[in-house]
């Protein structure tokens, strides 16, 4: 449901009386516009007061009924396993500094994970979790943001405000989760024979920031700036290679001259290729997410539409074709008794469990969670 709503006093005081404060296992799942990024720790403060589990965050968009709002909120209620756990992206403890939760036997709900995209690359927490319940759920989540600085926190739950971390909320919910991105091989394979975090320094033990400009250059021959090259490399981001299933997008967001930084950790030496975006298949990729997924008891229930922010710079005009497309495919999958959040985010998440959940960019995620 979306919340259109002044200030932080409001919202607090409506939500409150419209959540089921009595029942102790229901989560309340809030998705807030960035015009209210300034009154996160105010909105946090007074929900901490009411009597409602809650955990949230702050997107650059909200989708709802084919506009992109950038004010208000999306609200919906989860049948929860267990409260929100908040995991520092700043250390190499990760879920090592925290006490995970007992899911109990045979838990076969879905995993959210929350988490702020310009902090630490948030992998190493994905491991943890995965390490600790194995295929016991599914996950789907994304990464959100707050512009105002990098301290401000973008992240919320009963806990307080946080910057610089992840939420983790476990609900008895099980999934269906679709994952995709529609950029195809271009160049490759590449080994990336040094990396360091995020920055892939060599390629096949040649200098990676030369070789992809070369490329660059090759293109888009009229790229006679820094900006422009950029430009070009949305179009040509590099791809973590996976069998069975489409590469994981890494998205270049800078190209020094000694290498490439990207969005997402690049392991080293890991098998990559240079991708290539073809509109017509990135808006298709879109368009048939929900194809193959088991849409058993959907109707009725929740979709969390993630979808990442930084396919406007490929697809421009297009772009509002995409995510009309795939939000009104949610809202028919679920039905009019259903509820349809979707957000454009920064960096995603889906996992049916059977593989360790991955950081993605430039890619829509879907979590259809039945109302069983």
């Amino acid at each position: 449901m979306y919340y259109e709503f002044e200030d932080a006093a409001s919202f607090a005081k409506t939500l409150a009386n419209d959540q089921p404060q009595s029942e102790t296992d229901t989560l309340t799942l809030i998705f807030l516009g960035v015009d209210h990024a300034a009154d996160v720790a105010d909105i946090t403060a007074r929900l901490q007061s009411s009597n409602i589990t809650f955990c949230g965050a702050v997107f650059p968009g909200l989708l709802d009924n084919g506009e992109v709002k950038t004010s208000g909120a999306l609200v919906t209620c989860l049948r929860m396993s267990a409260a929100p756990t908040v995991i520092s992206l700043n250390t190499d403890a990760g879920v090592d500094a925290v006490t995970l939760p007992d899911l109990g036997p045979n838990h076969q709900g879905t995993g959210l994970v929350l988490f702020d995209a310009r902090a630490r690359d948030a992998g190493h927490v994905l491991r943890g979790i995965f390490n600790e319940y194995a295929n016991e759920s599914n996950y789907v989540g994304e990464g959100a943001s707050n512009p105002l600085a990098l301290d401000a926190p973008c992240l919320f739950c009963n806990e307080g405000a946080f910057a610089g971390a992840a939420v983790v909320a476990f609900v008895d919910e099980p999934s269906a989760i679709g994952i995709g991105h529609g950029f195809a091989r271009f160049r490759g394979p590449y080994i990336a024979t040094r990396t360091e975090g995020n920055d892939i320094v060599e390629l096949n033990w040649e200098p990676a920031g030369a070789l992809y400009r070369e490329l660059l250059h090759e293109v888009a021959p009229d790229a006679n700036t820094e900006d422009a090259l950029l430009m070009a490399a949305k179009r040509h981001p590099f791809g973590l290679t996976r069998q069975d299933n489409e590469d994981i997008v890494r998205d270049p967001i800078e190209v020094p001259s000694d290498r490439v930084r990207c969005q997402g950790h690049i392991p080293e030496n890991s098998i990559v290729h240079i991708m290539r975006a073809v509109d017509d298949e990135l808006v298709d990729a879109s368009k048939n997410i929900f194809d193959g997924l088991d849409l058993t008891d959907v109707n009725g229930g929740r979709c969390v539409v993630f979808h990442c922010r930084s396919r406007l710079s490929v697809l421009a005009d297009r772009f509002t074709e995409e995510v009309d497309a795939v939000t009104r495919k949610a809202a028919e999958v679920v039905g009019s008794h259903g509820d349809v959040l979707a957000v454009l985010v920064h960096g995603e998440v889906g996992s049916t469990g059977d593989t360790l959940p991955q950081m993605h960019n430039k890619t829509v995620a879907v979590g259809l969670l039945r109302d069983v």
